[in-house]
């Protein structure tokens, strides 16, 4: 029921590989400034399609691209000229995605929600994270407060365990539990009467138009069924203890939600989010990216120094995938019926044609770091990254 999302934890290892110092700086300096400011307008930018760009959503005939200080853009032509979008938010906008082609969901920093219902030309403020997460403070205080005083009735009582002992405190004594609970629930004040922290949320994913999943830092993970106009909070219903950063979340059209981040954490959902498994895949180190076919049959998890699996049944089994990279990869596009794509740090582009089995990797002359791309009808790549929007071709001719 409870989870210790309270206790110290080691620097984000967030989603977008080639931004770890600077977002994890971001995300671990946060304790030093107060939030409280009203979120405002992004700044229109001449050169917005070259500063950091951190995903590509395709929506209709447009590609929409977020990045670094709320900028949202906008490309009617193939990615070959883009136009920025009024965003009422000025928060780094990490990443976006489109269920149809006029309906989008992007999130960022502070917990930020913003959606678009026509095709990303504008932009309004749908989670405001301050608030929202002034209100989980204060439910976190009511809950382990009530906590509290079950253990203590418990002890009273004279039991000698806790018939109802969550995960998160598996083995401990009545005594333990109580001495834990009353940690939590001392932080957790502190955390109500100080200025109020919205961690980032890394990633979002929509099944449609109403339905969809954002999860970040600190093992956040939110869905939503009234298409971002309220949000129930999952993060201690997956099994997450740790509360691991998750850095990317995915899912298909019968009911398949994938979520991954750092130890090797991925849990899979069958039914929509209701039920939770943790997915094995053998492997203790950073998942950054997942990409999912929209029947399931294809599920990839890509992360730290290349390191790739496949499942290929709705994310029950997994096997290793050879990239031939050793650097990290963030993300990438299925396309076709048989054809990968994934982008990472260095200007890494591996491209797989035989669904996975082998790749071609391939380097960006400039080495600039990417963090999304998405493939064009004609076999052209649109990538996202280091200075912006780069192009790129997997045709062998």
């Amino acid at each position: 029921m409870f989870s210790t999302q309270f206790k110290a934890k080691p620097k984000a290892t967030l989603k977008k590989v080639f931004l770890r110092s600077i977002i994890a700086s971001s995300v671990i300096g946060l304790s030093s400034f107060s939030l409280a400011a009203e979120p405002t307008h992004a700044l229109m930018a001449d050169k917005a399609d070259k500063s950091m760009l951190l995903d590509l959503h395709i929506a209709g005939e447009a590609i929409i691209a977020v990045g670094e200080r709320g900028h949202i853009l906008v490309s009617n032509d193939q990615g070959q000229t883009w136009t920025q979008s009024a965003v009422p938010v000025i928060q780094m906008l990490t990443a976006v995605d489109f269920p149809s082609a006029n309906i989008g969901f992007a999130v960022g920093h502070d917990g930020v929600v913003v959606s678009s219902r026509d095709g990303g030309k504008t932009w309004s403020l749908v989670r405001d994270g301050l608030k929202a997460q002034l209100k989980i403070n204060e439910m976190a205080v009511k809950e382990y407060a009530a906590e509290l005083s079950r253990i203590n009735y418990l002890i009273e009582e004279g039991a000698t365990q806790d018939p109802d002992q969550p995960l998160a405190y598996a083995g401990m004594t009545l005594d333990e539990e109580l001495e834990e609970i009353e940690w939590l629930l001392e932080n957790s004040k502190e955390k109500l009467n100080g200025d109020v922290i919205a961690q980032p949320l890394m990633d979002v994913w929509f099944k449609d138009d109403l339905t969809g999943f954002t999860s970040g830092a600190f093992g956040q993970l939110f869905k939503t069924s009234s298409g971002g106009r309220r949000w129930v909070n999952l993060s201690n219903s997956i099994g997450n203890v740790d509360s691991y950063h998750l850095n990317a979340v995915a899912g298909d059209n019968n009911g398949g939600v994938y979520v991954a981040g750092e130890a090797g954490f991925l849990t899979v959902s069958k039914d929509s989010g209701k039920t939770w498994k943790r997915a094995d895949l053998g492997y203790e180190g950073s998942i950054f990216g997942l990409i999912a076919s929209s029947d399931g049959a294809t599920v990839i998890a890509t992360g730290l120094r290349g390191n790739t699996f496949i499942s290929k049944d709705q994310g029950s089994t997994w096997h290793s995938l050879d990239t031939g990279s050793d650097y990290s990869l963030s993300s990438g596009s299925l396309f076709g019926d048989q054809s990968l794509v994934l982008v990472g740090s260095g200007g890494n582009v591996a491209v797989s044609d035989d669904g996975g089995a082998t790749f071609t990797l391939n380097v960006l002359p400039s080495r600039s770091s990417l963090s999304s791309a998405v493939v064009l009808s004609n076999g052209q790549l649109v990538l996202a990254g280091q200075g912006g929007i780069h192009h790129f071709s997997t045709n062998k001719n």
